[in-house]
């Protein structure tokens, strides 16, 4: 989500050490593909969150996993490929959140409202905050690849505001003729909100006042007007 900088390629971070030398002693195949991979996702985050992205080895991230090191490289070519398909598991799933979020809205200035909520839970939910500060640190960015899969993921979790935005053009509740590019402004406007660590930890936003923050900005732009206390309203 775009308060992150452009990465920078600063070479391999699998040392040779950790190449493919054949399977960890002791270690046997007990699991199926589908769940090797969530026990090294899930094992890489624990890791991550302890030592830095730098620090955690790919060692490391197996003996918490349990797996060899011939499991890692049945489906991980290195770290890197190993953060890009973290990184696409949580914002897929942010996405399908959303997607879900707005889709059971009565209407669009309703869908409206439970995307900004929503995406707001990713800066304001402990865990979820957690989670993330793992997959924007300055180790992470430089990881190959780190930059393509960052776009990626931020037009996933835009897609849905941009079809919220789109019918309630179309229904005539919500102006916006240029939909995704008025979803990515509404979607840097809440992440300039609420993606400060220093502004959060300073105490000039809460979620509610973050929520506020976009809604000043935006809402006169689809030509709503936020109301003081409650809901929404047309103007």
């Amino acid at each position: 989500m775009r308060p992150t900088v452009p990465p920078r390629h600063d070479g391999p971070l699998v040392a040779a050490t950790e190449q493919p030398a054949g399977p960890r002693p002791g270690r046997r195949r007990h699991h199926q593909p589908e769940d090797e991979v969530t026990l090294i996702l899930d094992a890489a985050l624990a890791v991550m969150r302890r030592n830095g992205y730098a620090a955690a080895s790919v060692a490391d991230i197996l003996d918490e996993a349990e797996l060899s090191t011939r499991a890692f490289y049945r489906h991980f070519d290195s770290k890197d490929a190993l953060l890009r398909a973290m990184y696409r598991r949580d914002a897929d799933a942010v996405a399908a959140e959303l997607r879900a979020a707005t889709e059971a809205a009565a209407d669009p200035i309703a869908a409206l409202e439970a995307w900004v909520d929503g995406f707001l839970t990713l800066f304001f939910d402990p865990r979820r905050v957690d989670r993330a500060a793992v997959m924007i640190s300055e180790g992470t960015r430089r990881a190959a690849g780190y930059h393509e899969e960052q776009e990626r993921a931020e037009a996933e979790i835009v897609a849905p505001l941009a079809d919220v935005l789109r019918r309630g053009n179309a229904a005539g509740v919500l102006r916006s003729v240029a939909p995704t590019r008025d979803a990515y402004a509404i979607y840097a406007v809440a992440t300039s909100a609420s993606g400060s660590k220093r502004t959060v930890e300073a105490g000039r936003f809460d979620r509610a006042a973050a929520r506020a923050h976009v809604a000043r900005f935006c809402w006169p732009a689809l030509g709503l007007a936020p109301m003081p206390h409650g809901p929404t309203r047309k103007r």
